[in-house]
């Protein structure tokens, strides 16, 4: 069989028994990783999204050059409510290994708690998907190389300062010029009448920021095709 270039990982996170948590906001994340990395910005592949019900649909991108064939690999699933030390409130792990030549692999999750609440959350709620492609600037060495893709909202608190909540981020290591992207997000999560950027950063792996777009003020219910995004150098 022949090699590809990059793998779909997807499916369906299932949250069973989870309590409605006070704190906000309501996010999971799910990352692939080798069982020896802890720290997210160095995961293979990952996505954060808000989340309202207790369905949650999932798609992971991942570079068929940032990991080797039968490689042991994690995939996590963590569930968050507010920020700080005690946002991680339920969390699981489950051994996966990929080859270099399937390029869909479909893995559902499901995460369970110990809530006895009547009140749940609905099954499951509408996710809108945007997806396309993005051309990054000429870089002789890309490993180690994170691409970035986040929904945020913007506007101004009671105090007229700028403030901006993540709706929804997917990220993965990259090793090529022509890379794609898929990030969902839950309707239910978005404020009406708030403005929406959508954000592409590539990260080196000392940190800094080495190319990236941000589209500003954008309208969500256009972007139903596939969108072309070129990165530019930051200036």
């Amino acid at each position: 069989m022949s090699k590809v270039n990059f793998i779909e990982l997807f499916g369906s996170l299932n949250l069973v028994d989870i309590p409605h948590y006070d704190a906000t906001p309501h996010q999971i994340i799910i990352a692939l990783t080798p069982p020896t990395v802890t720290e997210l910005r160095d995961a293979r592949s990952y996505c954060i999204q808000q989340y309202s019900g207790t369905r949650i649909p999932f798609q992971l991108t991942v570079d068929t050059g940032a990991f080797e064939a039968g490689e042991a690999l994690e995939l996590e699933a963590i569930i968050q409510a507010g920020f700080g030390p005690d946002s991680n409130k339920e969390r699981v792990k489950i051994p996966l290994m990929l080859n270099h030549a399937t390029a869909r692999v479909e893995q559902n999750i499901t995460v369970s708690g110990s809530s006895t609440s009547a009140t749940q959350p609905p099954a499951s709620t509408v996710f809108t998907e945007i997806h396309g492609d993005i051309s990054i600037p000429q870089i002789d060495d890309l490993e180690g190389h994170q691409l970035i893709i986040s929904l945020n909202e913007v506007g101004l608190n009671d105090d007229l300062q700028p403030f901006f909540n993540r709706i929804s981020e997917t990220s993965y290591q990259v090793r090529t010029l022509k890379a794609p992207f898929s990030l969902r997000y839950d309707n239910n999560v978005l404020t009406s009448g708030r403005s929406y950027d959508l954000l592409f950063i590539l990260r080196a792996p000392s940190g800094k920021f080495v190319a990236g777009r941000n589209l500003r003020n954008i309208d969500l219910a256009e972007l139903t095709e596939a969108q072309q995004v070129t990165l530019g150098r930051p200036r």
